[in-house]
């Protein structure tokens, strides 16, 4: 928008309902490229870009590379499968790495590859060992294309591609509900019905240009000159629109939006200094005050991860040092196990029950971007069971904190409104404790560690009749009174109150006992506790959160149940009971959407009599 001379020194725009805009920037690029966004265009879990490494930019399952090659790619740089041959030997190179999405109901894979050479026959992409194989090779030439995915059978099909410099797409999804589809370059060149998943096994053999064969050995690598780059793995099946997104994918940057040449009487929006400025004829001219940014809210990444792993004796990649890991044993009925940096690694408690704290080689280290397993045979040992380990980041080493009647030691991340909070109990009910979170927390998670006492829960926004909060150990509904021994009461910005029980408050502040609470509020955008109520059985409704939800826990408070996890990295049909040891059940009772999450009537037949609480992160 150029103004070159006003007649008045006010821009009336009381009666146009359209913004101002004005163009943004100083002299740099507007950046369009997605190459390294693991949401790009939907959640994926995994994401390989081979820039020198077989690293997950979406944290969740690093790969291993043997005999790592790198070449120029379609984006930067690429897989090198040039030195195969038709056989393996100690110098093939193939990449693997362990996941169990491509096992699932839906799924979707993601890739550009090229081929100088052309390959000869069994020449493997990528292959999954389950039950069955889930795998696509060439057989023989660019052209054909061999994939199994869960049904044991080969289905093969022809894919227009030919062998020289030119890079393809291509993307296979798999759909619990429609079935198979391939595309090249966006177009789809093959589709059936086939609905089966290749089953839950072993993660040996999950590789990227080798096959994992009969006899338990390595076979049929990638060959004829072959790069591969960009390789995703996605959780869900990839709609048409969604695929040609990834065809377009650039890492390419554009100027649209900034001025290049300006006339006199520009405005622009610096971007640097955050000043709003116009232009002379020669200079930029700061107008007197500053822009206010729009607000954008925290993201998960660097705050709040799921990784799936296996076994134990191992190391989770989170990306960044996490202050609470909660792990479960998604294969087995051994329960979950919660760690904290305030406590200390190795200090275990067990959300499906009262104990207290004991100390188990579970999580044994928090480290910079990752967490240590150590061989807690809970968890599993010898590579077998597949486990999740949901993560979040406080503020590392505790500090002092005396807002409270009682001080308190705390870890805090303000910008995710997470707090976690330890202190010794004086049994009084009239006391407090700061939780520093500088605004009111909407739930509060705590545990005497030192006693075998019940977990309480508090959430707020639920009235008075139930402050006094639940407990995560049971099934039982929330509390109408504070009872015999003391609940929770009503917190303020700064501290944690209580409410007397009719004998004392050792429920919540036992005298003398070592107590841990995790406290969270919600953010918008980013995290969201709130309640809402059933609608009958057989009728599904959305919960706006306002993002794209990732991860939820659910209860309902009123008739009594227990409390669901499910989060997008295991899938949406797969459920945890965390107040018991159950093993993961498939029951589907959410669905993730781009805005919340949709209830299904499987929850407590989302009764009319009921009332649910959940608490929900963003993806």
């Amino acid at each position: 928008m150029a103004l070159t001379k006003l007649s008045t020194d006010v821009i009336d725009l009381s009666g146009n309902t359209t913004a101002l805009t004005i163009p943004s920037g100083t002299t740099g690029p507007n950046t369009t490229d997605t190459t390294g966004t693991c949401s790009f265009p939907t959640t994926a879990a995994n994401l390989f870009q081979f820039n020198d490494d077989v690293v997950d930019t979406c944290g969740n399952n690093n790969g291993t590379a043997v005999n790592a090659a790198y070449a120029t790619g379609y984006f930067d740089k690429a897989y090198d499968f040039s030195a195969n041959t038709t056989s393996y030997s100690g110098t093939s190179a193939f990449v693997t790495f362990a996941d169990d999405m491509s096992r699932q109901n839906d799924f979707s894979w993601s890739f550009w590859l090229k081929s100088t050479g052309g390959p000869t026959n069994y020449a493997t992409i990528i292959s999954f060992y389950g039950s069955y194989y889930n795998y696509i090779y060439f057989n023989p030439g660019i052209s054909n294309i061999f994939m199994s995915l869960g049904d044991g059978a080969d289905t093969s099909f022809n894919t227009g591609m030919t062998s020289g410099s030119s890079w393809y797409h291509l993307a296979l999804t798999k759909s619990s509900s429609t079935g198979r589809v391939f595309y090249v370059n966006g177009s789809s060149v093959f589709s059936d019905g086939t609905t089966a998943n290749g089953g839950a096994a072993p993660r040996t053999g999950n590789a990227i240009g080798m096959h994992w064969g009969s006899g338990s050995a390595w076979q049929y690598p990638l060959n004829g000159d072959t790069l591969i780059d960009q390789f995703r793995i996605f959780p869900s099946a990839l709609t048409q629109a969604q695929v040609t997104e990834l065809y377009n994918e650039t890492n390419v940057t554009n100027t649209t939006g900034r001025p290049t040449s300006p006339s006199e009487g520009l405005l622009r929006d610096n971007t640097t200094t955050g000043a709003l400025e116009f232009y002379d004829g020669s200079l930029w001219q700061q107008i007197g005050g500053t822009l206010v940014p729009d607000y954008q809210p925290p993201t998960a990444t660097g705050n709040f991860i799921t990784t799936l792993f296996n076994g134990n004796n191992t190391t989770v990649v989170t990306g960044f040092q996490a202050d609470l890991a909660w792990v479960s044993n998604r294969q087995y009925a051994n329960g979950n196990f919660i760690y904290d940096s305030v406590r200390g690694a190795s200090n275990n408690l067990w959300p499906q029950g009262d104990y207290a704290q004991g100390v188990r080689s579970g999580v044994t280290a928090f480290n910079a971007t990752s967490t240590t397993i150590g061989t807690y045979a809970s968890i599993g040992s010898g590579g077998s069971g597949t486990n999740v380990q949901w993560a979040w980041k406080a503020g590392g080493t505790s500090v002092s904190n005396n807002d409270g009647t009682i001080a308190s030691n705390v870890s805090t991340n303000s910008t995710t409104g997470f707090s976690i909070v330890q202190w010794t109990g004086d049994g009084n009910a009239g006391s407090t404790v700061g939780h520093n979170l500088g605004a009111i927390p909407d739930l509060i998670i705590l545990k005497d560690y030192d006693n075998t006492r019940n977990w309480i829960v508090y959430v707020g926004g639920l009235g008075a009749t139930y402050k006094y909060g639940g407990n995560l150990d049971l099934t039982s509904s929330f509390n109408t009174s504070a009872g015999t021994n003391g609940a929770f009461d009503d917190p303020t910005s700064t501290v944690i109150k209580f409410s007397g029980g009719s004998s004392t408050i050792d429920n919540c502040n036992a005298s003398g006992a070592n107590i841990i609470a995790y406290c969270w509020t919600s953010i918008t955008g980013y995290s969201k506790i709130g309640s809402y109520a059933g609608t009958g059985s057989g009728n599904t409704q959305s919960i706006n959160t306002g993002f794209e939800v990732g991860w939820v826990i659910i209860k309902d408070y009123t008739a009594g149940g227990s409390w669901w996890v499910q989060d997008n990295k295991r899938g949406s049909q797969n459920s945890i009971k965390v107040n018991t040891g159950d093993a993961e059940s498939t029951t589907n009772y959410v669905t993730f959407t781009s805005t919340g999450f949709d209830v299904t009537s499987g929850l407590n037949d989302n009764s009319v009599s009921s009332s649910f609480i959940y608490m929900a992160f963003r993806s």
